[in-house]
């Protein structure tokens, strides 16, 4: 008898734990669909609560421009705006996934993901792409997924930049890039680190056979005009269209022969801007080098204590019977002795831009004699005493000034020696008057407008830094 009430109790304990069971996961089913919808509300009412707000007035047009602009200040190795965007509201969120020109920029470095780069591929939709590969922190180069992701977009790239520390990274890029054709691409940028702080990777080019083909997309570039080269490659798809070259202090053993450089220059006749910095070409020019560059209406040289006398060189060397601009960058009156004593006449030539010269008056005289016309001057200096003292004074022997139709004259740091400019305008203000002056400083001076300093137009996508 005990051992059947004790099964039925037993029988009758378990039927109520099932009944509980059941109660309990219906209960947490039912707390679940509360939460979820208790979420939801909270998601609506936080939407409903931000649209209140001034900012949550902001059209989702304006909104998408502000993202971009925010876009432009990500700095390399933190976080990135677009993707902090997306983060902060459920507006903000539809607004920056749907803003196809937020994410346009892929950047192909080690802590970037191939589900990240397809992420950006899928949200730029249609754009233009600016593709950047980053190769100067770690011994690495993209894996096959990356490639394969990356190279059917092709044809919808519009810039494509290289920052490398190791050639072996630069190579096999441009053999991944061998055999294509890039219909939009308009920009090509190959950069070397310049900062400290990067750490150099372990060499590892021995041995891998690389070698330096040049062949870079070779089915075409059509509107491929800007170069900005730290590396020199020997071959480029037809660069029919180039308007601007910046060469910049290429490494010795990549410095092209006088006759390349030639070949590179005058590939197109429309070339408009030419920089070089420091050393880009081997040796000394063959006897009598002539390069035509009929086009060329900008030309910026920017010296380095290798450069030397390297600036003449290239002045005797490009013909240029049209240029209107030239700058100057961390000359010595040495390095231009060799082209200003040729006497060859810059007519065309409107505005002069000089940073950090190291001229003597007759270096200034000299430049006055070979470029009669310069209407704008532009000077960055601590110590302008000699340009001053050269502005002000008539010519030898004469009543007339140099540059006597100059009208716009920029000092920078302007407020050291306003005696001097002070005493240039008032000898001048007779025959050769000033019209307006851009100093660091504006301080009122007699005769003359005074604005202040800007610094000169920057070079088409690459600024100039005043340091």
């Amino acid at each position: 008898m005990d051992a059947e009430n004790t099964e039925r109790t037993l029988n009758d304990l378990e039927e109520e734990i099932h009944t509980l069971q059941s109660s309990r996961s219906m209960l947490l089913l039912q707390l679940r669909s509360i939460d979820l919808s208790l979420a939801q509300l909270q998601a609506k009412y936080a939407t409903a609560k931000n649209r209140m707000a001034s900012i949550g007035s902001i059209p989702n047009e304006i909104l998408a421009k502000i993202f971009r602009s925010g876009r432009d200040s990500n700095i390399p190795g933190e976080k990135r705006f677009e993707i902090l965007a997306s983060h902060i509201t459920t507006v903000w969120r539809e607004v920056a996934i749907t803003t196809p020109s937020l994410w346009n920029i892929l950047e192909i470095e080690p802590n970037r993901s191939s589900q990240m780069l397809a992420a950006y591929l899928t949200r730029a939709k249609a754009c233009n792409l600016q593709v950047r590969f980053n190769f100067l922190q770690e011994v690495w180069v993209p894996d096959q997924s990356v490639w394969d992701l990356i190279l059917p977009s092709v044809e919808r790239w519009h810039s494509l930049e290289i920052s490398v520390y190791d050639e072996a990274a630069l190579y096999t890029t441009i053999a991944h890039l061998e055999p294509l054709r890039a219909s939009l691409l308009e920009e090509i940028i190959i950069s070397r680190p310049r900062s400290s702080d990067v750490h150099p990777p372990i060499a590892y080019t021995h041995g891998l056979g690389f070698r330096n083909s040049g062949l870079f997309f070779h089915a075409g570039a059509p509107r491929l005009h800007k170069l900005h080269l730290e590396y020199y490659l020997s071959s480029w798809p037809p660069l029919v269209h180039l308007t601007t070259l910046y060469l910049h202090n290429l490494p010795r053993s990549m410095r092209p022969s006088w006759n390349r450089f030639r070949d590179l220059l005058v590939s197109s006749s429309q070339l408009s801007h030419l920089s070089i910095h420091g050393d880009v070409v081997s040796g000394k020019p063959p006897p009598n080098v002539d390069i035509q560059i009929p086009s060329l209406r900008c030309l910026r040289i920017r010296g380095t204590d290798t450069l030397g006398s390297r600036a003449s060189d290239l002045l005797l060397a490009i013909s240029m019977p049209h240029l209107t601009s030239l700058t100057l960058y961390n000359m010595v009156y040495t390095d231009l002795d060799p082209w200003l004593s040729g006497f060859q006449l810059l007519h065309s030539l409107t505005s002069l831009t000089l940073y950090w010269p190291a001229f003597t008056a007759a270096t200034y005289s000299k430049l006055g004699e070979t470029m009669p016309h310069v209407i704008h001057l532009t000077l960055i200096d601590r110590q302008p005493e000699e340009l001053l003292t050269f502005l002000g004074h008539p010519i030898s022997g004469s009543f007339d000034f140099s540059w006597s139709g100059m009208t716009d004259f920029a000092l920078y740091p302007g407020d050291l020696g306003h005696g001097d400019i002070g005493a240039m305008i008032r000898n001048r203000s007779t025959s050769a008057p000033l019209q307006q002056l851009r100093l660091g400083t504006v301080a009122p001076l007699p005769g003359v407008r005074v604005l202040a300093f800007d610094p000169p137009p920057p070079w088409p996508a690459w600024a100039e830094e005043l340091t």
